[in-house]
């Protein structure tokens, strides 16, 4: 096995120049590497979202005929392929929230509203979306059944709805919300999924993320009303305007800020005073599932950011879907995870599962040799557990398991002059001390300061890359090649039951993160938005669907919904093993009563 450490070099030799120039050396080295025009512009919005570009029209205009070549090519005419290279550009950089104007870039000669662009996806599909409609509306339950009437009733008679559809893990949420976009796009209507998460919204055909789609600002302090940019005569207003159904999954998840800001962004946008602005809005999710995530809070500071605690929550008439789907078959462990959700314990007793000794053993389970040295066998297999240094141990130890060349990238650290506490406060605390402790221990959230990337590894992306084409934060990749300032991944999706790896190269470079420390201090860390997948933890497994599941519960949860979350990613009991402390049978369960439906 070969390896190679890049370290914190600022030299330009070694892909980590401070200089201006940065974004022309990655873009140059992906060109080498011989990227389709498609894959440089998607690497070219990648670059320019994540400020990695010192002069976006200089880039631009440097690598211009390489972004259009294909257009170029097949209008065999230069402006109108390259017209349509910045239409595309400036779609990938709608779906980040941004648009050709923030960078300076030219605006293309003519273009497509969000609207018209929406309904193009599908108009060509509206038979067969008609007929996949049609199927799946004969194998919905009475209860899914009755969510579909009630919306569909809301539609045609343009009358407002505000639903919440309460479902535990494997009620059918998702097949639900899919019969439900196809069969409106195949009537000609805008419908539009979002979720509170990246990874569950590319669960749904044209999915974008909650935040995404209603352009939501990503600082939520507690302190302040979070206001959208959308304006009701923009692209994205228009297409907000115009949408038939908005759905939202995950919605518990979401800070009641975020709810607040969707919900008058929608009446903005529709000039009407009613919720939402009279708009037809679904709410999916399971209050049993984790909560808001809020570094250092209090119970009570997390019950008061969930959506429960919003009086828009009023506003929301409740379903419920109570029948098992995902696992259905194995009823006697559906219903003990049941029971954990809505608030069994504090102690669970885990007879029910299968029990491994150490960290190996749980390894071997659910990575065997001959999983690990196929990638694609990895992408239904997960190590859960519910710290983050034990994610980390497991994801280190099972890397060492994969054959093939690998290279450790060191991140360049910074700070911030503008830290968010008075600078008294951190007058104790030196620079170089709150560097180095950042190197040893990474902060939750941004990549490790000594990331190592292998070939035939599996990684999740630790950003959204591109919405539209699935490539989100949490999404499945293979590195397939590993170059000075590049990496070049490939995406692990399941397509029909059966996993595969997408032929589409994708390419990726270091990116800048921004967190603060518990010093007070804004740290800021330049390297590959990657992260290794083998392991993670509780509160980021929501939404996976599993078909063999380790479990650690060597440390107990913390945090309300914990143990259901993980335990509800099991669709069989044979398909899990679970570690705990020698000698132990039970575990803690920590619920907040108050939060669930």
């Amino acid at each position: 096995m070969m390896s190679r450490t890049i370290g914190p070099d600022p030299s330009s030799s070694l892909g980590l120049s401070a200089n201006d120039h940065k974004a022309e050396h990655a873009m140059r080295e992906a060109v080498q590497t011989l990227k389709t025009p498609h894959q440089l512009r998607l690497f070219f919005v990648h670059l320019l979202v994540n400020d990695y570009v010192y002069s976006p029209i200089t880039t631009w205009n440097s690598f211009r005929d390489a972004f259009a070549q294909d257009f170029i090519l097949g209008s065999d005419n230069i402006n109108i392929g390259v017209n349509q290279a910045l239409e595309e550009i400036g779609r990938s950089l709608e779906e980040h929230g941004k648009s050709l104007a923030v960078y300076g870039l030219p605006e293309p000669s003519f273009h497509s509203r969000e609207v018209d662009h929406e309904l193009s996806r599908w108009s060509c599909d509206m038979d067969v979306l008609a007929a996949r409609a049609a199927t799946a509306v004969s194998k919905l339950n009475a209860e899914q059944y009755c969510v579909y009437t009630e919306i569909q009733d809301a539609v045609s008679h343009d009358r407002p709805l505000c639903a919440f559809v309460d479902g535990k893990a494997g009620r059918g949420k998702t097949f639900l919300v899919n019969t439900i976009c196809n069969k409106l796009r195949s009537q000609g209507r805008i419908v539009l999924p979002t979720a509170t998460s990246g990874f569950a919204a590319q669960l749904y055909p044209g999915g974008r993320t909650t935040h995404s789609t209603f352009r939501v600002p990503v600082e939520e302090d507690e302190d302040k009303e979070l206001v959208s940019p959308v304006e009701a005569h923009d692209p994205r207003g228009e297409l907000i305007r115009e949408a038939a159904v908005i759905i939202w999954d995950e919605a518990p998840m979401a800070n009641s800020a975020v709810l607040a800001c969707v919900e008058e962004t929608c009446r903005r946008v529709m000039r009407n005073d009613l919720p939402f602005g009279g708009k037809v809005v679904i709410l999916l999710g399971d209050f049993r599932q984790t909560c808001p995530v809020i570094r250092h809070a209090t119970r009570r500071q997390i019950v008061d950011a969930s959506i429960r605690s919003s009086p828009i929550w009023r506003s929301f008439s409740l379903y419920r879907l109570t029948q098992p789907i995902r696992n259905a078959e194995d009823l006697p462990f559906a219903d003990f995870v049941d029971s954990i959700g809505d608030g069994a314990g504090p102690n669970i007793d885990l007879n029910m599962l299968q029990k491994v000794r150490d960290r190996n053993e749980l390894i071997d389970f659910v990575y065997p040799q001959a999983t690990l040295d196929d990638p694609v066998m990895c992408l239904k297999r997960a190590i859960l557990s519910p710290t983050n240094d034990q994610v980390d141990k497991y994801n280190n130890e099972i890397l060492g398991r994969i054959k093939g060349y690998q290279r450790t990238f060191l991140s360049l650290d910074s700070l911030k002059d503008d830290s968010p506490m008075e600078s008294d406060s951190l007058d104790d605390i030196s620079p170089e001390s709150v560097l180095k402790d950042a190197a040893r221990r990474s902060p939750p959230g941004i990549p490790a300061h000594a990331l190592t990337l292998k070939v035939n590894g599996v990684y999740r992306l630790m950003c959204n890359f591109s919405p539209d084409r699935g490539l989100v934060k949490n999404t499945r990749v293979v590195v397939v090649a590993i170059h000075k300032r590049i990496v070049i991944v490939r995406v692990l999706r399941g397509v029909g039951g059966v996993s595969v790896l997408d032929a589409e190269d994708i390419i990726i470079s270091r990116i800048p993160f921004t967190t603060t420390l518990e010093s007070g201090y804004m740290l800021v860390r330049r390297q590959f938005p990657l992260s290794p997948a083998y392991a993670t933890t509780f509160n980021s497994c929501q939404g996976l669907t599993l078909d063999v599941v380790g479990v650690d519960l060597t440390r107990p949860v913390f945090s309300h919904g914990q143990l259901y979350t993980a335990l509800s990613r099991i669709r069989h009991r044979t398909h899990a093993k679970v570690r705990l402390l020698p000698g132990r049978s039970t575990t803690k369960n920590v619920t907040y009563h108050e939060i669930l439906p």
